[in-house]
C-alpha cells in the first residue's frame, strides 16, 4: 500500500530476580546482588533459556576460607582433645 507507514517494533528488556520475581535494573548482570532481595546471581539466563555464568563475588571467597579455618580449628581441637 502506497504511502502506509506500519509501526515500527521495539525491543525491550526486562530482567527479573529468579528467586523474588521482581523486576531488576537492566545494567544487572551475573554476579551482582538483587537489589531487594539480596540474593547473588550466579548466572543470567536468556529468554532462549541459555545462561551466562559469573564467578562468585568475592564475599564468597571470604566466608569460604572463614569456614574452612573453623573446620580446621575444630579438627586440631578434637585432635588435641583424643590425645
Amino acid at each position: 500500500m502506497p504511502g502506509f507507514n506500519a509501526p515500527q517494533m521495539q525491543y525491550v528488556e526486562i530482567k527479573q530476580c529468579m528467586k523474588c520475581k521482581k523486576e531488576v535494573p537492566s545494567t544487572a548482570k551475573a554476579g551482582d546482588k538483587c537489589p531487594h532481595c539480596g540474593v547473588y546471581w550466579n548466572y543470567e539466563q536468556n529468554k532462549d533459556g541459555s545462561k551466562t555464568w559469573s564467578g562468585l563475588p568475592r564475599g564468597f571467597f571470604k566466608l569460604g576460607f572463614l569456614v574452612i579455618m573453623v573446620i580446621g580449628a575444630i579438627v586440631a581441637a578434637v585432635k588435641k582433645a583424643m590425645g
